[in-house]
């Protein structure tokens, strides 16, 4: 059993995460900058911290073994996680996760650029560091679901992308055919849980639910819902275009795409091939694959 403080509570995965870790035998310490009455109701200790101000933050961390980060601020995010890192050293925390939840594609995705610096300032940090890598998260898929609607989505309120199945239409980055790890927010949380039982951390630590293109969820989701999707596919032009575009959600978007068209989001053969992941690790844990996720949120 460790302790293990949550940063980011009401985040899609911080959410997931307390959830998980409260069915477990370890013990749940969340960091936050405002209350979380609904959290202190079921006897978690919660902290409310600022990140400038160490003394605070330290303190909070006192007899805290692993901290997970899941805090995603652009402007704020190197500073916030250099913050942490300094009060997890003087507090004695062992482990650290910075936010990172998807892949570390800092060059293509550039809102994830900030992630780079603080995985440099992690190796350096002298604590023992990994990157949760998961790929996309599943419950992307989950909007407009007719069955168990909370549960497909898990907490996320981020924007549809590529398929929207409620919607019967999918936009898809050139023909569809690069594959894309899939993990549902809920199956991640459970690998977590588990790592934090491992003797040592990986640099790099991957989860993965399923593998597969955005063309083959079309075909799934039409499949399990009977019915003909509306299907477009944004050529290599469209996608330059929208990552040129002055909106942060297209230009978001068009980079994701960029980065799937480029095998940059697939584990098995793309740059990050070649790793274990922990549903190879952990056999036991059952993670969802896309068709499962479709026929129990979609089918008719």
């Amino acid at each position: 059993m460790v302790t293990v403080a949550v940063v980011g509570p009401t985040s899609h995965m911080g959410q997931n995460l307390i959830k998980a870790i409260l069915a477990s035998t370890h013990q749940l310490v969340v960091l936050s900058r405002s209350a979380r009455p609904e959290l202190v109701a079921q006897g978690v200790p919660v902290h409310v911290v600022k990140y400038d101000d160490h003394a605070l933050l330290a303190q909070a961390l006192q007899g805290v073994d692993v901290l997970l980060s899941c805090i995603w601020a652009i402007d704020a995010h190197v500073s916030s996680h250099l913050a942490l890192l300094a009060a997890c050293k003087e507090a004695g925390v062992k482990r650290f996760a910075p936010s990172e939840w998807a892949v570390p594609v800092y060059d293509t995705i550039t809102p994830y650029a900030p992630k780079r610096t603080v995985w440099e300032a992690c190796l350096g940090s002298g604590l023992e560091c990994t990157r949760f890598q998961c790929g996309v998260w599943t419950n992307i898929l989950g909007y407009g679901a007719p069955h168990d609607a909370a549960g497909a989505l898990s907490g996320y309120d981020g924007p549809p992308f590529a398929v929207q199945v409620d919607k019967r239409r999918a936009r898809l980055a050139l023909d569809g055919s690069g594959k894309v790890v899939f993990t549902r927010l809920q199956d991640v949380a459970a690998f977590v849980v588990k790592a934090l039982d491992l003797p040592t951390w990986d640099a790099d630590t991957y989860i993965v639910g399923d593998c597969v293109s955005f063309k083959d969820v079309v075909a799934m989701a039409e499949e399990v819902t009977g019915e003909t999707f509306e299907v477009t596919y944004s050529s290599k032009e469209e996608i330059e275009a929208g990552i040129n575009s002055n909106d942060f959600f297209t230009m978001f978007l068009a980079q994701f795409e960029k980065a799937i068209a480029g095998g940059e989001l697939e584990f098995g053969v793309g740059p990050n091939g070649g790793k274990k992941s922990l549903d190879k690790v952990f056999p036991e844990v059952k993670a969802w694959t896309v068709r499962e996720f479709l026929q129990k949120h979609f089918a008719k």
